[in-house]
């Protein structure tokens, strides 16, 4: 988006400029009239208290010619300091333009409108030949004025030469004048449909109609040639004002970025071993043994009572019974709930690490785009990029080409789903409809790796 900024940015510029530098040459002109024209009526009032009526009509002739000498002594100054100052206007107006279709020229290129930037290119081919056919014009001049004196014959032939030579120059350049007057209203069209702006649309229009109309005033000399100036200028007012109401945020809206829905990885399922204690067998029929000589004689009550407490959660479905036999059945019955109880527990639980999204970002970054980007003729680029841990875009290139790019947003991808824009060079050597590999330099974590990501050029 920053280049887009820039390259409306410069386009308002030359614009603006392009607007100051008429209304200089306008104030000049209005100014030098203006000056001669009080000059010109205090000289006269002034003449009339000297002269009377009565000395008019006895000899009006010399009155008459007193009356020039003074004007033209008056004047005389007056004439030649405006002329002076529209002079010096009129370079400053045409540096000015110079200036302002710099502007223009750069803001086209920044923003990728090649109809603009060739425009542009020919309004200084026809400032060059302009330039070079007046040059050629003078100089014919001076060469003749001084063979004159030598031969007038040669000299006369090389003058009518150098006029024909400067005409065809200079038909030549206003003829790319007025082609370029077109390719700018295209330009400025274009732009004013890219953001859609329909005051610069408007603008263009003008600026086309312009461009169109000095054509056929070559063809077929009309009287509308003083109608074109008029309608190039309120045609550069309109772009100018569009311009200012232009904003690259506007091209976001208009081109939003479709982001499928993720499918997060669903985390493992737990092993039930609640279920599974529930689940073993508390009462084991197992066969009445009697004790043996020599054999381990079972516990008492009281220790029987103890064992029953600590494992009462266990034990709740065990019926208590009074005699000594019964006890020893339900101890012997006991013991492999006692000596398996500590392995089947919920320890694991606890012990087994749960596996999510976030555990695996921190073991294995995974970075990769989702669907298929999208390269349009500006040369932005819109690809959606997940990612499972932070990570910093450094550069991107489309490879099998020359073009780089110029601007990434954003400069860091966060955890999730991430909208990327990328700001590529003149894209115009991309073939419509073709499938091209954008090549993404990232720094994940201090170390500098490359992904890849597709993308189709759609103009």
């Amino acid at each position: 988006m920053q280049s887009e900024l820039e390259g409306i940015g410069k386009l308002r510029k030359g614009v603006l400029i392009l607007i100051i530098a008429p209304i200089l040459i306008i104030g000049a002109l209005i100014l030098a009239g203006f000056t001669l024209a009080t000059t010109l009526i205090s000289t006269l009032s002034s003449l009339s208290k000297m002269t009377s009526v009565s000395t008019l009509s006895k000899n009006p002739a010399s009155i008459i010619s007193a009356l020039s000498s003074s004007i033209s002594r008056i004047l005389s100054p007056h004439f030649t300091l405006m002329t002076l100052v529209i002079g010096i206007i009129g370079f400053v107006s045409f540096i000015l333009v110079i200036v302002g279709y710099s502007y223009v020229r750069k803001g086209f290129k920044t923003l990728s409108v090649g109809v603009g930037h060739a425009g542009t290119t020919l309004f200084f081919s026809f400032l060059v030949l302009f330039i070079l056919g007046i040059l050629i014009l003078v100089g014919i001049g001076i060469g003749a004025t001084k063979i004159a004196s030598i031969s007038p014959e040669i000299a006369h032939s090389i003058f009518i030469a150098g006029i024909y030579g400067s005409v065809v120059l200079v038909g030549i350049g206003l003829l790319l004048l007025f082609i370029s007057n077109i390719l700018l209203g295209i330009g400025f069209y274009r732009v004013g449909s890219k953001y859609n702006e329909s005051v610069s649309k408007v603008g263009g229009i003008f600026i086309l109609l312009t461009g169109i109309l000095d054509l056929l005033l070559i063809l077929l000399p009309m009287t509308i040639s003083e109608v074109t100036p008029f309608l190039y200028f309120l045609g550069i007012i309109l772009v100018y004002a569009g311009l200012m109401r232009i904003s690259p945020v506007q091209q976001t809206q208009q081109l939003p970025i479709q982001q499928p829905a993720v499918q997060q990885p669903q985390p493992l399922q737990q092993p039930r071993q609640e279920q599974t204690v529930q689940q073993l067998p508390l009462v084991q029929q197992a066969p009445t043994q009697q004790p043996v000589a020599g054999e381990r004689q079972p516990p008492s009550i009281t220790q029987t009572q103890q064992v029953q407490a600590e494992q009462a959660p266990i034990q709740q479905s065990v019926q208590t019974v009074s005699t000594e036999q019964q006890i020893q059945q339900e101890q012997t019955r006991q013991i492999p709930i006692q000596l398996t109880a500590p392995t089947v527990t919920i320890e694991p639980k606890s012990q087994t690490p749960q596996l999510t999204p976030q555990s695996l970002s921190q073991t294995t970054p995974q970075i990769y785009q989702m669907g298929q980007g999208v390269i349009r003729s500006d040369g932005i680029a819109y690809l959606i990029i997940y990612s499972t841990t932070q990570v910093l875009i450094l550069s991107a290139r489309i490879e099998g080409t020359n073009i780089n790019s110029t601007n990434i947003i954003p400069a860091a991808l966060i955890p999730g789903q991430n909208g990327v824009v990328i700001k590529f060079d003149n894209v115009s050597s991309l073939k419509p409809g073709s499938t091209y590999i954008i090549a993404i330099t990232i720094n994940v974590g201090g170390s500098t790796s490359e992904i890849k990501a597709v993308a189709v050029y759609q103009p």
